[in-house]
């Protein structure tokens, strides 16, 4: 690693706060430069190669203080499509593992972007225009999937219908089961940074789908919880 790109260095008082350290909880990044997440469409099986490793690794190179690698599924039905990245077996936490040592070396923190496509599944990449799988794509040996949805409603014609609008008590079962091991893999892979968006589809601590137009499951949870107190 570069000496001069180090976060051990002092700031100096002359530095723009651009580039002095950032405190977040038990890490420290070098400089407050943040590469956002970048969808390549490139994973096979849902792990990052060669493509990722080089991509990523510039990113460290250059001297960026913290790396965010793409939306990463957290199950194999929250991808949107065949060719992006997951995190929901082990294999795929090896190969992410490759490439955050990588950007440890070259002094940057990691940080990964965790997704949950929702309704917006079994789609083709975007190059094809994200539309939806059909029949010929199934013959050719990508058939379409449904995925979880707050209510049964395609996010487009010709679109899968997802698996029908769940139960409070089935989508905090759901929650334990996809975005638990998912959450947990993160952590082996050797990520430092893991924020929570609040993206339309997928699910928060609480279990709640962010869906505005398809909310129905909220308040469901709402009159449980009321019942519940």
């Amino acid at each position: 690693m570069n000496q001069h790109l180090s976060a051990k260095q002092p700031a100096s008082p002359s530095l723009p706060q651009l580039f002095t350290p950032l405190a977040l909880r038990g890490v420290t990044a070098r400089n407050r430069v943040v590469v956002s997440p970048m969808s390549q469409y490139l994973a096979v099986d849902g792990e990052p190669g060669d493509w990722h490793l080089v991509h990523l690794g510039k990113f460290a190179m250059g001297g960026a203080g913290i790396v965010f690698v793409e939306e990463t599924s957290v199950d194999e039905r929250a991808r949107k499509t065949y060719c992006c990245p997951g995190i929901y077996t082990d294999a795929q936490a090896r190969a992410w593992r490759r490439i955050t040592d990588f950007l440890r070396d070259q002094g940057a923190l990691s940080a990964i972007q965790l997704g949950h496509a929702g309704r917006k599944v079994a789609t083709k990449p975007p190059w094809e225009g994200f539309e939806p799988l059909t029949e010929d794509d199934a013959r050719a040996g990508h058939p379409p999937w449904r995925g979880y949805a707050p209510s049964p409603i395609p996010f487009k014609p010709g679109a899968a219908i997802p698996i029908e609008e769940r139960s409070a008590k089935e989508v905090t079962h759901l929650k334990g089961s996809q975005l638990t091991p998912g959450g947990a893999r993160i952590w082996n892979p050797g990520f430092d940074v893991t924020p929570h968006p609040l993206i339309a589809g997928i699910i928060t601590e609480r279990g709640i789908f962010r869906a505005p137009y398809s909310e129905s499951l909220k308040r469901a949870f709402e009159r449980e919880e009321a019942a519940a107190r």
